[in-house]
Order: C-alpha cells, then structure tokens, then sequence
C-alpha cells in the first residue's frame, strides 16, 4: 500500500513538471503539499516554492520520494533548505538504510559503476544473511541443549518418583504380609480342638520324662563303676 503511494506521488510529480508548478491553483498547491506531507497552511508562494523544491529534488536529484517525506520534518523544526534537510535525514538513519537508499532508489550516471555498487551491496547482503543464519543455527543449538537437559532431568524425577512408588509399595505389602501371619495364626490357635491341645501337652510331658529318666540312669552307671 505505501509502495504505492509513492509510485503514485512519483508520477503526479512527473505531471506537475509537465504542467508546470505555476499553473496549478492555490487549492490543488496546498492539496499537493499535504500529500507529499508538507503544511499547506503558509502563503500561496510558500507552498509553491516548496512544491517546486520537492518536484526539483524528486526527477532532477532523484531523491526517493519516501527520503523527501522524511526530510519534513527537519524543514519543519529547523527550517532548513531541502537540500539541508535531506542531508541531515541521511545522517540520522543508520548505515544500512542510507546503504539500501543509495543502492536501490538513487541510480547513478555510470552503467558500471551502478553495476559495480548493486554488486557490492548484494554481497554486503549475502554476508548479513549469513551473519544471521549463523546466530540462529547457534541459538537453535542452544535451545536444544537445554531442551535435552530439561528432558534428562525431568526423566531423572520421574524415575525417583517411581523408585520412591515402589518403596512405598513394599513397605505397605510388609505391614500387611505381617499382619496377615498374625491374624492366621490367631486363627489356627481359635480354631485348633482342646483334645489336639491335651495331645500336644501329653506329648510334651512325656518327652521331658523320657529324657530325665535317661538322664537319671545315665549318673547311676557312672556312681556304679
């Protein structure tokens, strides 16, 4: 949409050269002057000096259209020739644009020099392109890196979160393991027959009298010899 704008101011600039700057009305010089972004609220002269400075400095000096508005704002607020103005609007934009303004809108009088410059400026291009495909690659690098550590490290808690599970597990199949032998043998002395309980008492008897009678004979061989 800009782009075109300014085609389009550029060709009215070729019609009003054409026509003449003297022959326009007061109304289509202010009208003009606010669609190149200048005030159209100075004398009739003013503003047709100024149009006359844009049409001389936009096909004569082929200033781009788009520098010229720039420059407005220093006429405005110094009051400097346009010619002055533009200057210093070149020095207030970084080198790279004033680079791209003299290579790409302002065409030079020497068919090889201006080769030799769009040249020199595709290459300057190239080697930016580079610079930056360069820090990407680095930063991508970077990213991945730390998304690999992030990886390993969640994975790591993930892993002690389940060793931790597990232990928690065992730990509750010990307490109930122990108290099921508990509660079963509960069970087996609740359940067991006072009989078997007599027979295993007898038993227990009778062993104990077996071995104190062996016990007994055994000290009176010894007495004997």
């Amino acid at each position: 949409m800009l782009r075109k704008r300014l085609q389009w101011i550029k060709k009215d600039d070729k019609l009003i050269q054409g026509e003449g700057v003297e022959s326009l009305s007061e109304a289509e010089l202010r009208q003009g002057c606010r669609e190149r972004g200048m005030l159209g609220v100075l004398s009739v002269e003013e503003i047709r000096q100024q149009l006359q400075d844009w049409i001389d400095l936009s096909l004569n000096h082929r200033v781009p259209s788009s520098l010229l508005i720039l420059s407005r704002a220093f006429i405005v607020s110094g009051k400097l020739k346009p010619e002055d103005a533009v200057r210093a609007t070149l020095s207030s934009l970084p080198d790279e644009v004033v680079d791209t303004i003299f290579v790409t809108a302002l065409p030079s009088e020497d068919p090889v020099s201006e080769r030799r410059r769009k040249l020199e400026y595709l290459k300057m291009q190239e080697e930016l392109i580079k610079e930056e495909e360069e820090k990407e690659k680095e930063e991508l690098e970077r990213m991945k890196e730390s998304k690999a550590r992030e990886a390993k490290e969640q994975a790591r808690a993930r892993s002690l979160e389940k060793r931790e599970h597990l232990c928690e597990i065992s730990r509750a199949l010990a307490v109930l393991a122990s108290a099921y032998i508990e509660f079963y043998n509960s069970m087996v002395e609740k359940k067991r027959p006072d009989g078997e309980k007599d027979v295993i008492k007898a038993y227990r008897a009778a062993r104990e009298g077996i071995d104190h009678s062996s016990e007994v004979s055994e000290s009176d061989a010894v007495l004997s010899t």
